[in-house]
């Protein structure tokens, strides 16, 4: 019988030795992050939480491609004050890139299980239209 307000259990394999490895790893990685505080290097432990927080995304986006949409437009409104804060450090802007990426990828693995419906542009004639008579004009001579 579980109690009201007990915490779930973290053993997340019945291998014994799998769940100490893992152990053995959140340990190590306690230890990194007391020793970057202690060092006073915030800008790495940004950067750190960012990588997980992007890694937690990633696993997001690669099972609905519709919530990593949602995710990629949240990432393109606040770009600017990661970048702000860390520097503006190029790895940030590698990121909108990598994410975006990985949205085509589950966009066109889903797609490749005939789960989301083709979409028909019901304007495309008039579209294609404009952009050809644009075209035209850029290799006509003298007219500007």
């Amino acid at each position: 019988m579980r109690m009201i307000g007990s915490l779930p259990s973290f053993r997340f394999s019945r291998s014994p030795g799998l769940t100490f490895v893992a152990f053995l790893g959140v340990l190590c990685l306690a230890y990194i992050v007391a020793q970057l505080v202690l060092e006073g290097d915030i800008n790495a432990l940004v950067m750190g939480g960012l990588v997980f927080a992007g890694l937690a995304i990633v696993v997001a986006i690669l099972n609905d491609w519709r919530r990593g949409l949602y995710l990629l437009v949240g990432w393109v409104l606040f770009e600017d004050l990661f970048r702000k804060y860390l520097g503006n450090n190029m790895a940030v802007a590698f990121a909108k890139d990598a994410l975006t990426i990985v949205l085509y990828i589950s966009f066109f693995a889903a797609k490749r299980q005939r789960l989301v419906k083709g979409f028909k542009l019901p304007f495309l004639v008039p579209l294609l239209t404009v952009y050809l008579v644009r075209r035209d004009s850029d290799f006509q001579s003298g007219v500007d």
